[in-house]
């Protein structure tokens, strides 16, 4: 999907017509990113007040926003997301920043001291950190997990066995695969809506429930959000 409409529109043609959809987050078929969600859910850094994720720079567009999937999965905001989005640059803000309604705060910025560039994500909590990438993942109390590190070939993830058997698997009982066309949205959603606040150049704010931008006209004229198909093309399972 290349706006939020369209990936609204996707959600409501899977379950309309009672398909199953595996949206390609690999990332969540991984052990090292399991470990992590389930770390953050359960409490094991207190409670998350802020969550650093290295995703690469629009617009190609986000480059890896696998990260903020994980991130959204780990704090519970699957189907849901932030309601406000800050673009780097804007009153001096170095980094790209997402607000949620419980106020935990997720900028797109290095995550590991040593390695800026690398791409992952760090979360923050009042009782320690939890830092985890592809094939690494480290917390601030080692008894929580044993240190992993090891190298991921180009592509790996890309034709992530689990992944493929979790749909295959999905496909032949009809349940829900591991990242159903709902947290495809909602991350879809994310990256969208933090690359118009970017292209405007201001702050946006969004309401999850209503998948609206409230009063803001300009936010919900923006390509990015829905556009006129030229004729005689349209979105269907979307009504604006």
């Amino acid at each position: 999907a290349y706006t939020i409409a369209e990936g609204l529109a996707m959600v409501k043609a899977v379950r309309d017509n009672k398909r199953v959809l595996q949206v390609g987050s690999q990332q969540r078929s991984s052990e090292e990113f399991q470990k992590a969600i389930e770390l953050v859910r359960n409490g094991a850094i207190g409670h998350v007040e802020k969550i650093y994720a290295r995703v690469g720079a629009p617009p190609k567009p986000l480059d890896l926003p696998e990260m903020f999937d994980i991130a959204q999965a780990a704090i519970g905001m699957d189907g849901s997301g932030p309601v406000e989005f800050t673009p780097a640059g804007y009153n001096g803000q170095k980094y790209a920043s997402m607000k949620y309604a419980n106020g935990i705060v997720m900028t797109e910025q290095p995550y590991r001291e040593d390695n800026e560039n690398a791409q992952g994500i760090q979360f923050i909590g009042d009782k320690g950190w939890l830092k985890v990438a592809r094939g690494y993942i480290e917390c601030s109390d080692p008894s929580l997990l044993k240190a992993k590190k090891k190298e991921v070939g180009k592509g790996e993830y890309e034709v992530s066995s689990p992944h493929m058997q979790n749909f295959i698997d999905c496909v032949r009982s009809r349940e829900n695969p591991i990242a159903p066309v709902e947290v495809g949205c909602s991350t879809n959603t994310l990256c969208c809506l933090q690359n118009i606040a970017r292209e405007l150049g201001r702050p946006v704010k969004w309401n999850p429930a209503t998948l609206s931008f409230g009063n803001d006209k300009e936010a919900a004229s923006h390509r990015l959000y829905w556009y006129q198909y030229r004729n005689p093309y349209s979105l269907p399972y979307f009504c604006k």
